[in-house]
């Protein structure tokens, strides 16, 4: 094994059984791939997908204004560079964004003649987005937060039945639902009579058939859609055409024979499938039947008179004695009825339809109208106009790519992805169009008739559920006959789709088919920040659209440009509202290194469009076998929301469709492989699985008959021959958190709950110690957490002190033009969220080798690049004087004169002066009342010095505010008069250190309103700052310098030259020893022989040259970042923070815990000399 320059200084043993097959992940890739995809940032725009900001600008544009002679399109957009760096913006509370422009054009039409009259285009300002940081965590206002992946359900399709819960019998109702990613759900549902209704919204409930109607089916073809029928034929007798296989389960009610006259089904028994198998054997196509046997069957089509045309009966209707008798007289020679039973063929549909009272598509259309909208009188365009919004419209209805490919698959159609073609205009004879349509798409004239006079309301759709091929086939027919058209994924739902729907209801409530467990992980998707950014950046964005629409009709006549038709402010508060104040953004758990990357790991089912903790049940918070892998079962909080939030396991990932993903190892014909394959929770159904665990063979072959394996949720024993796949490591199960706890397999799933949920709670102690027992997480966790800093090129270390390591690059990996320099600035003694110390310790010398990746730097809770929240300490199970009654622990005096357990907290204490109704508030030394104990801490400024020492009551910082005049007695009136004494209108309003701090002042902080005069310590700190940049800059310089001359030197030594300084010959070869006596500067004035070296010295030169111009002007920019004024909250002078360590030693009450959730409290510090003690 290959150790890296850390690993050598403490090489660690490994007691694995088993070699690791993948290494494990970077651990933040979730967050961090998810918001890169969403910002697109170093992409050119032609070559942006559709996702994330360019998805919600191309859906929202182009904008077209109610009169269509105007339309704003959207051309590209791209993101300036932000203002301040993440540090800077912590310092200062200010957000880290990113200003984000799009360039839009605006297209103005001639009204009469339709063409374009002028094109203006611009870039216009979109408003702020914030950036993620390196290490996953957003800074807003100065604080860093976490945006948490929601867990939610994923749209599509889902079949359930109501567990015999709603009716008293127990009878188990079945519905469906269809889950949009935006737009209006809808229910199908049966009710107990076995009515199948439908709701839109969870609105009242009408009959599925109304629905049907409205899309334009007739009751003929409803029927015809969902039964199947038998044929009678009426003559003298009435003949019944056999099928044997329907009669399964019926009783004869009359003997059925075979031609020879022979019984096969005597009357009352009931048909078998013995009786079925003698029917077929005999071969008979038809029997007679008695008239009682058609009595209450079921007409499926209108029966009409053959002489008179008209209709005697419609479908659907029930036969008796007299309509049977008004058939016969009619002469009707056959009809068909619906092949309906109890068993597994109900006649659902068909009693819907009688129970619904609607007879045509207008009346149906109307119903669903007064539904969603009651009260409100019908017009012919609103009804039209509400049902094309409910399921078919583009901008109100979206499935996403995921619904469809969901919905596909439960339907069990092979596409994932399908389009439609919309018309968008027509050419003014339809006939030929009209045809065509009916024919491709097998419905009525009619029906097409009514759909393009629907096209006066907007765009309609001429076919759906195609393949690419198909709608390109179909939009070229389309274009010959003159339709203008549009192919688009199909996102909306089809007549098809809803009819489906239904029908796979149907078959459930007839006993095929399974239904849905909602929570399978291939049911509940992931959506990360990138998604949820997004959508609020789109709700934004459609608020600007409204504004836009209204403008664009000015836009014509008034001149406008797009900067004056787009107002940012709806963005801005819609993407701000999200950073700063929703239930997913989270104030980010800084405790220690791993509590910040299990916060950015976390899984929640909370937050809008999630659940809520009063609302969800126990099967959501339970353990389902497809978190395997996926979701850790071990880390959850204890509390009301177990279960609800979650932690991504250690291999898992989530794919694109948002569905969590674990890695197996191949198997083929019981030889595990090294090839790593990913499943989702809906593919892994369908293989056998092995575990981590089961025995191999040194070829590599599965070496037991049998093997541990999980197939569809099972857990089972099969042959090695049938496995097909293998876990990657036993830790794949569990989250980063419980893979910490070593022996983890033999503690109790409580106690390992607790041990991975205390470990986020551990304080960074004084002095890291790494762990006796690891279990090789600990490096991972330091380096991916970005707390341990790592090597980002191999090089040399060229200088090292507490707050910087400067490393010389090597050569092979410096690229040309760059600068070969990498500098780390340490983080010193900084405050962290929960106000522990984050100070980062180098760990390398000068003259280290460093390969990329390697640990150069420990931070906080690390030691040597590894995970160390705690201490190792000698521990003794066993009473002591009742102090260590249950959860309490007793521990020596040692302990704390060690230092063992102490931890440094930094304190941040904050001091406004703001401009008040009776003047300014004013920091100062020169405050009233105050003695020279208090005043000689602080400075001229009236601020305290860094490295003073304070306790509880101390003046940090000395500020007056004016006091209201008060009445005055007329002693003060008189030695006011004599001595002008003006102090006492002042109040000492001074920052002062809170009851129970005591600490020493590590960092003082100055910031000054615009245009407000610094006063002499801001100024200090100002240069103090400046003067660290301009070394880093010249420790930059020095080494691209030391650089290039050694490449000069290497480039010249040995070459002729045709002259240069120091009067050198013509036709010298130059040597080191003459170098030596030339200024490094000057080797560029000697004027070489050979043409292609003096190229090459110039371009070093050039080189040099450039380095030093872009070193000046980025010292510039920090001086000009640094002096210019800050940006204070409104009526705000000048604000001062001042941060304080303060050091906190193990005391009585502290809390102190084992990785195996084994906690306590410690309840008495005992001295060294009362301690029990071992026999040596």
């Amino acid at each position: 094994m290959n150790y890296s320059f850390t690993e050598k200084k403490r090489i660690r043993k490994s007691f694995a059984k088993r070699d690791t097959v993948l290494e494990v992940p970077y651990l933040l890739a979730t967050q961090l791939d998810s918001f890169r995809d969403f910002l697109q940032q170093g992409i050119t725009p032609a070559q942006r997908r559709s996702q994330g900001l360019q998805a919600a600008f191309s859906t929202i544009f182009p904008i077209t204004s109610h009169s269509g002679n105007a339309r704003l399109e959207f051309v590209s957009y791209n993101l300036a560079e932000p203002a301040f760096d993440v540090r800077e913006c912590q310092q200062r509370g200010l957000t880290y964004a990113s200003a984000l422009r799009a360039r839009v054009r605006l297209v103005i039409l001639d009204r009469d003649t339709g063409d374009i009259k002028e094109v203006k285009e611009q870039e216009v300002y979109m408003g702020e987005i914030p950036l993620m940081t390196d290490t996953g965590s957003f800074v807003i206002n100065g604080t860093e937060r976490v945006i948490v992946s929601q867990l939610h359900r994923s749209p599509g399709v889902f079949f359930e039945h109501d567990r015999g819960k709603t009716h008293s019998s127990g009878k188990l109702l079945f519905s469906a639902r269809v889950i949009p990613y935006r737009g209006s759900w809808v229910d199908f549902e049966f009710d107990p009579k076995d009515t199948l209704f439908f709701r839109v919204d969870r609105r009242r409930k009408m009959p599925v058939t109304t629905l049907l109607r409205a899309l334009g089916m007739t009751d003929e073809e409803i029927l015809a859609r969902f039964f199947e029928f038998d044929q009678i034929a009426l003559g003298k007798k009435i003949e019944f055409a056999l099928v044997p296989e329907r009669l399964r389960g019926e009783v004869a009610r009359f003997d059925i024979c075979d031609k020879a006259g022979k019984v096969i089904v005597p009357k009352d028994k009931r048909i078998t499938a013995r009786h079925i198998r003698e029917l077929d054997a005999a071969g008979l196509k038809s029997i007679v039947v008695p008239e009682e046997f058609l009595l209450e069957r079921v007409l499926a089509k209108d029966v009409i008179n053959p002489e008179t045309g008209e209709i005697i009966a419609k479908a659907n209707e029930e036969i008796d004695g007299t309509l049977l008798a008004k058939l016969q007289e009619a002469g009707v020679k056959s009809i068909e009825t619906l092949y309906v039973n109890d068993l597994d063929r109900g006649a659902f549909i068909s009693n819907t339809l009688r129970a619904d009272e609607t007879r045509d598509r207008t009346a149906a259309r109307v119903a669903i109208y007064r539904m969603m909208r009651p009260g409100e009188p019908p017009t012919e365009e609103a009804v039209e106009i509400l049902f094309n919004g409910l399921f078919y419209s583009d901008d109100r209805y979206d499935l996403s790519g995921v619904g469809r490919m969901k919905f596909n698959r439960r339907m069990g159609r092979n596409d994932i992805q399908e389009w439609k073609v919309m018309m968008t205009a027509l050419p003014s004879k339809t006939d030929d169009v009209v045809a065509y349509l009916a024919q491709r798409n097998g419905v009525r004239a009619s029906l097409v008739a009514d759909l393009l006079a629907e096209m006066q309301f907007g765009a309609r759709a001429a076919a759906e559920n195609l393949t690419e091929a198909e709608a390109k086939e179909v939009a070229d027919k389309l274009n010959k006959l003159g339709v203008k058209t549009d192919i688009r994924d199909q996102l909306t739902l089809s007549p098809r789709d809803l009819i489906e729907a239904i029908a796979v209801l149907v078959e459930l409530r007839n006993g095929r088919g399974e239904i849905d467990d909602i929570d399978h992980l291939g049911n509940r998707r992931v959506r990360s920040v990138g998604e949820l950014a997004e959508n609020q950046f789109r709700a934004g964005l459609a608020r600007v659209e409204r504004a836009v629409k209204e403008r664009l009709n000015q836009a014509e006549s008034d001149n406008l440009m797009p900067h004056d038709l787009i107002n940012a402010k709806p963005i801005s508060a819609a993407i701000k509202e999200f950073f700063g104040s929703s239930q997913l953004s989270q104030f980010m758990d800084q405790t220690n290194p791993l509590s910040e990357i299990t916060h950015k790991r976390r899984v929640s089912a909370l937050g809008p469009g999630g659940l809520t903790r009063e609302r969800a049940g126990f099967e959501v918070r339970d353990v389902h076998p497809t978190h395997y892998g996926r979701v850790c079962p071990i880390e959850t909080p204890e509390g009301p929301n177990i279960g609800l939030i979650n932690s991504l396991a250690l291999y898992a990932r989530v794919n694109e469709y948002g569905f969590i993903e674990t890695p197996y190892r191949k198997v083929i014909n019981g030889r595990v492989t090294s090839d790593i394959e990913y499943l989702s929770a809906i593919e892994e159904g369908q293989y056998v699985i092995a575990q981590a665990n089961a025995g191999m063979d040194a070829k590599g072959n599965l070496s037991d008959e049998l093997v541990t394996c999980r197939h569809k949720g099972e857990a089972l024993l099969e042959p090695a021959a049938q496995v097909q796949y293998m876990d990657v490591a036993p830790s794949q199960i569990v989250s980063v958190a419980a893979s910490l706890v070593p022996f983890l397999e033999h503690d109790d799933a409580n106690r390992a709950l607790m041990g991975a949920n205390m470990q986020r709670q551990a304080v960074p102690c004084l002095t890291p110690e790494k762990p006796v027992v690891g279990t090789g997480i600990e490096r991972t966790v330091a380096v991916d957490s970005g707390t341990a800093i790592v090597a980002r090129r191999g090089g040399v270390v060229d200088y090292v002190d507490a707050g910087r390591i400067v490393v010389r690059v090597n050569d092979k990996e410096a690229l040309a033009g760059e600068v070969g320099v990498d500098i780390y600035n340490l983080v010193k003694y900084t405050r962290s969220n929960q106000n522990t110390n984050i100070n980062q310790r180098p760990i390398v010398r000068v003259g280290d080798k460093l390969a990329k990746g390697d640990v150069v730097a420990d931070g906080a809770s690390t030691d040597l690049g590894e995970l160390a929240l705690g201490q190792n300490m000698l521990i003794a199970f066993m009473p002591w004087n009742g102090y260590n009654y249950e959860d309490s622990i007793l521990i020596s005096e040692r302990v704390v004169a060690e230092d063992r357990f102490t931890s440094v907290h930094i304190e941040e204490l904050t001091v406004v002066a703001r401009d008040t109704k009776l003047g300014p508030e004013e920091i100062t030394r020169d405050i009233p009342s105050l003695g020279e104990s208090q005043l000689s801490r602080l400075d001229e400024s009236g601020i305290v010095y860094i490295g003073a020492e304070v306790e509880a009551g101390d003046v940090l910082v000395g500020k007056v505010t004016p006091k209201g005049e008060t009445q005055l007695t007329p002693e003060e009136k008189l030695l006011r008069a004599i001595f002008g004494e003006k102090a006492s209108d002042v109040k000492d309003t001074s920052l002062r250190v809170s009851s129970g701090i005591a600490g020493t002042v590590i960092d003082v902080q100055v910031f000054t309103r615009e245009g407000i005069e610094r006063d002499k310590r801001a100024q200090s700190i100002i240069d103090d700052q400046l003067r660290h940049y301009k070394q880093d800059l010249a420790d930059q310089l020095r080494i691209v310098e030391r650089d290039a001359f050694e490449r000069v030197a290497r480039l010249i030594v040995g070459k002729v030259a045709n002259g240069g300084p120091k009067k050198l010959a013509k036709g010298t070869k130059i040597d080191r020893a003459y170098l030596d006596t030339v200024d490094q500067h000057q080797w560029f004035d000697i004027r070489m022989a050979d043409d292609d070296v003096a190229t090459q010295l110039e371009a070093l030169r050039e080189g040099i040259e450039q380095t030093r111009k872009g070193f000046d002007a980025a010292f510039d920019e920090k001086r000009k970042k640094l002096t210019q004024g800050d940006e204070l909250p409104p009526g705000v002078q000048k604000m001062v923070k001042v941060y304080l360590a303060v050091k906190r030693r193990l005391q009585p009450g502290d809390k102190m815990a084992g990785r195996h959730g084994n906690k306590g409290v410690v309840s008495r510090i005992v001295p060294v000399e009362d301690m029990p003690h071992m026999a040596d």
